[in-house]
C-alpha cells in the first residue's frame, strides 16, 4: 500500500475520516461505485453499507462526474471498462475535483499490461479482479479509512 502522506496534507475540514464502523452519518468514509454493472454495483453497495460505508453508485463516466460536482468522495471503486470514458481520463478529473482520492480499479479482463500501467497511477491503491473478493476488499478500505484518521 503506498504512503498516505499526501492525505495528512489535505485541507482537515475537507475529510473527516475514522473507523467507518464508528462513524457519524455526516462523516463516513465516503465510496463512489462506477460500474456499468447495475447488479454487480447495487450488490457491492449493500455489502459495503452493511459495513459501515457511506455509498453512492454511478452508472458511467459522467454520471460519476456529475455526482463529484455535487458530493465529496474518499474513495472510488472504478470499472476499468465504462462505455463513456477512459479509466485514465475519469481517474485524473475525479482528482482534480478530489486531489485525495483514492481508486480501486476493478476489472473482470484480467490482462497485465493493463494492471501494471493502472497501479502506476499515484493515485490507485490497488487493481480487483471481478469477481471481486469482498474480504480482500473490505479490508483494503478499512485500512485506507483507518490511515486518514
Amino acid at each position: 500500500m503506498k504512503n498516505l502522506t499526501r492525505h495528512e496534507e489535505s485541507n482537515s475540514s475537507f475529510r473527516q475520516l475514522a473507523d467507518p464502523t464508528k462513524l457519524t452519518m455526516e462523516s463516513k468514509f465516503r465510496i463512489l461505485i462506477i460500474d456499468d454493472n447495475k447488479e454487480l454495483s447495487d450488490s457491492l453497495s449493500e455489502v459495503l453499507e452493511g459495513d459501515g460505508f457511506a455509498i453512492e453508485t454511478a452508472n458511467n463516466g459522467k454520471d460519476a462526474i456529475n455526482k463529484s460536482q455535487l458530493n465529496r468522495y474518499d474513495i472510488a471503486l472504478v470499472d476499468i471498462k465504462l462505455p463513456d470514458i477512459s479509466r485514465t481520463e475519469l481517474v485524473n478529473h475525479l482528482v482534480g475535483v478530489f486531489p485525495s482520492m483514492d481508486f480501486i480499479l476493478m476489472t473482470a479482463d484480467a490482462d497485465l499490461s493493463t494492471a501494471m500501467e493502472s497501479v502506476k497511477h499515484e493515485y490507485v491503491i490497488s487493481y480487483e479482479l471481478k469477481p471481486l473478493d469482498t474480504n480482500h476488499l473490505l479490508s483494503t478500505l478499512n485500512q485506507v479509512a483507518k490511515g486518514r484518521m
